[in-house]
């Protein structure tokens, strides 16, 4: 489902409860400032891209157990929560935030987790010892 620039404020319009089968939603440039429990049904979803919206916090993602490929680039978030139960993300993009810790990145760290690309460009990031 792509609903790239709809001027969309929330995930509510969409009714996303009736489509539990959904594999990929595109929401880049929107208003979306909270996710809430809009994506609690979408177990299946594969990608999901939120970039360019007025994200200031990363709530609401504890479902998506399939979830490979997260882009909350240029977003307003301060720092990395909310992403423990992502054990198959295998890209996560966070560039273009005000990012200054990487303290949260040890959510998805250890065997049982499957990142391997990590976007943090232009982010406010003073110490990479904080993965350590």
């Amino acid at each position: 489902l792509s609903m790239i620039g709809a001027g969309l404020p929330s995930l509510a319009p969409l009714r996303l409860s009736s489509r539990p089968a959904l594999r990929v939603l595109q929401l880049h440039g929107n208003r979306i400032s909270s996710l809430g429990s809009s994506l609690d049904t979408l177990g299946r979803l594969v990608e999901l891209d939120l970039s360019s919206n007025a994200l200031r916090e990363v709530r609401g993602l504890e479902c998506l157990w399939s979830l490979q490929v997260l882009n909350l680039a240029s977003n307003q978030l301060s720092r990395i929560d909310g992403i423990s139960s992502l054990r198959c993300l295998r890209a996560l993009n966070l560039s273009y935030n005000a990012i200054a810790s990487l303290g949260g990145l040890r959510q998805v760290a250890g065997q049982e987790y499957s990142l391997a690309s990590l976007d943090l460009r232009h982010n406010s990031v003073a110490l990479a010892s904080e993965l350590a």
